[in-house]
């Protein structure tokens, strides 16, 4: 029994009371920019693009992910652009000191932590507008693992002075 006690002990120290070091955090976030021409007429729906790029600062440990983001309708062939933002969010890694080593899960797993910021913002901007509400729908962002990992570049150092 003295031992099965151990084992339960064990396990769960491991488990509720040891700290565990995650692989990183999120810091905060911005828009940056804005752009915003909703016409004057109904639109029947919207089209979306999300353009997801990085930038990796190593003497920091630090990943500043940018995704660009439109609101689009198609009229007559060409894209008119209703809504475009460009959101940055920072990202701090508590291990990692080069770009490959940072973990796979992190690209799909960042978008997806600053996406409903994003959401909220768009939403809050068009039913402060009091015009037509845009309300994002929930995404299933993996297919933006890929693009963020080819548009990320790395810098040594980064001072903001």
């Amino acid at each position: 029994m003295t031992r099965f006690l151990r084992v339960i002990f064990f396990y769960y120290y491991r488990i509720m009371i040891a700290p565990t070091n995650t692989a990183f955090s999120f810091v905060d976030y911005k828009l940056s920019a804005l752009k915003f021409d909703m016409p004057d007429y109904e639109l029947d729906g919207l089209d979306v693009d999300f353009s997801p790029s990085g930038v990796f600062i190593k003497d920091q440990s630090t990943f500043i992910l940018r995704i660009d983001f439109a609101a689009f309708h198609v009229e007559n062939s060409s894209r008119k652009d209703v809504l475009t933002t460009t959101l940055l969010a920072t990202f701090k890694f508590a291990e990692v000191k080069e770009l490959e080593h940072i973990p796979d899960f992190f690209y799909v797993n960042s978008v997806a932590i600053v996406f409903p910021y994003l959401r909220a913002f768009i939403s809050t901007l068009t039913i402060l507008g009091n015009i037509n509400l845009i309300v994002l729908p929930l995404y299933n962002l993996t297919h933006l693992k890929e693009p963020l990992k080819e548009n990320t570049s790395v810098i040594e150092s980064f001072n903001q002075d």
